[in-house]
């Protein structure tokens, strides 16, 4: 379907957003892409537009706890799905940079 290349759009342009300072209009176009990618398993890239909608909502001034939650929670997930030492090693450096 087209949902893929519209939802790849609409996280690039939110990212887009997010740099040129308008953080209410990244999270405008973020509506529903992370949910999508959720259902449709594409966990990197729901992971991504969680990352990118607490940074909005951290320029905005608004509550993150929940959504910090669910990236956590899709962390979990894709750590117990590694295997290889490589990507595990990938994993952890991309890990500690996610911590507060």
């Amino acid at each position: 379907g087209s949902e893929l290349p519209l939802c790849t759009v609409k996280r690039l342009r939110a990212r887009l957003l997010l740099n040129l300072g308008k953080p209410a209009e990244a999270l405008q176009a973020l509506s529903n892409i992370a949910n999508w990618y959720h259902t449709h398993h594409y966990r990197w890239l729901e992971l991504e537009c969680l990352q990118l909608q607490v940074q909005a909502l951290s320029q905005t001034n608004q509550e993150t706890g929940a959504l910090r939650h669910q990236i956590e929670s899709v962390l979990d997930e894709l750590e117990s799905s590694l295997e290889d030492a490589p990507i595990l090693f990938e994993w952890q450096e991309f890990w500690e940079r996610q911590r507060p």
